[in-house]
């Protein structure tokens, strides 16, 4: 858990190709009948001034100024947050949605400090005009809750902390959060997704992930299964790249469907595990952990999904400028869902 996914209070399918580095297709404001309209208050570009008071991470509590910048993207099923710290170069991506089934409000972070897809989920309060969010992966015992208020359109109060399971407070942030100009936001743009050296080494695992980084060229085929009875094939750009000062490679992609969709990949110190991210413009997401296999030149990545369903990837390696990946999704008897190819060449 970090103080970065307070900030803001806050896989490989076929995604959409960036518009810029870091940008991805940006989407209308959902409209104010629909759940995720909730999240448009939290939209704009914003600068953020930070009060961190005392506690176990901070014991003299502390200032700071955030820049933030928040747009609708994926079909305008997701809100896109980027970050950036004034005082020391600490950046955050995090995501927000609407959950239908549990009519809650689910957040990633990420961040140039090593948070690998820390989660909140909220609740919109309509009387008190407020976004309520806990922490859902704290440890055992540890509680949280982070409240987002919009006094007038221009204008977010942030009230957020964190303590564990002995009432001591880890961490606790205030802040007032002012909207910006879209000239301003531009700029700040720039900064965020220039990378920089990483203020937090990077496990040398990661170096791994480089073999992804381009732009390719793929042709894929869904294979005939559940969810596609008959067999779809497509051709497909992808674009890979560094962000967060290279702690996370970021996957876009366009297809001839024009399906669109956000992945990210990184390497996690503490389970010594590849993990992988992944945000599609229908509203789904899930997380995968992974392996690289140095002999056999292939990563494996497995997923949990809703229903029983499990989702199995490989990437196999065969050079600097060939990839082929697998996407097989069965339930517990071995049915198949989907089942799903996509060979990548290195566009020239």
């Amino acid at each position: 858990m970090s103080r970065a996914i307070s900030i803001g209070i806050p896989a490989l399918v076929c995604w959409v190709l960036t518009l810029g580095y870091g940008a991805l297709l940006l989407a209308a404001e959902p409209a104010e009948n629909d759940p995720l309209w909730a999240l448009n208050h939290l939209a704009g570009h914003w600068k953020n001034d930070i009060k961190e008071l005392p506690s176990r991470a901070t014991p003299n509590g502390g200032t700071g100024t955030d820049h933030e910048l928040a747009a609708w993207t994926l079909g305008d099923r997701f809100l896109l947050g980027r970050i950036r710290r004034q005082q020391n170069g600490l950046k955050t991506l995090w995501l927000a949605t609407y959950d239908q089934q549990t009519q809650k409000y689910p957040l990633w972070a990420f961040s140039n400090a090593g948070i690998q897809g820390g989660q909140w989920r909220g609740t919109w309060d309509a009387q008190n005009k407020s976004l309520d969010f806990v922490s859902t992966d704290v440890p055992p015992g540890w509680t949280s809750a982070g409240k987002n208020e919009f006094p007038d359109a221009n204008t977010t109060q942030v009230d957020m902390w964190i303590k564990n399971n002995r009432g001591e407070t880890e961490f606790a942030v205030q802040a007032t959060k002012t909207r910006q100009t879209a000239d301003w936001g531009k700029a700040e743009m720039a900064a965020w997704t220039k990378n920089a050296e990483p203020t937090v080494a990077l496990p040398a695992e990661i170096k791994q992930l480089e073999q992804l980084i381009g732009i390719w060229d793929c042709r894929h085929v869904s294979r005939r299964a559940e969810w596609t009875p008959a067999e779809i094939q497509t051709t497909i750009k992808i674009q890979r790249q560094w962000i967060l000062d290279g702690w996370f490679v970021q996957d876009t992609t366009i297809s001839t469907e024009k399906l669109s969709g956000l992945s990210l990949f990184s390497f996690d110190p503490q389970s010594k595990r590849y993990r992988s991210w992944w945000f599609s413009d229908a509203g789904h997401h899930n997380t995968s952990y992974g392996d690289w296999d140095d002999k056999a030149r292939k990563f494996t990545f497995a997923a949990k999904l809703p229903n029983g369903l499990t989702s199995a990837s490989t990437g196999e390696i065969q050079d600097a400028d060939h990839q082929t990946w697998y996407v097989r999704v069965t339930d517990t008897a071995g049915k198949v869902y989907f089942d799903g190819e996509w060979n990548l060449t290195r566009a020239k």
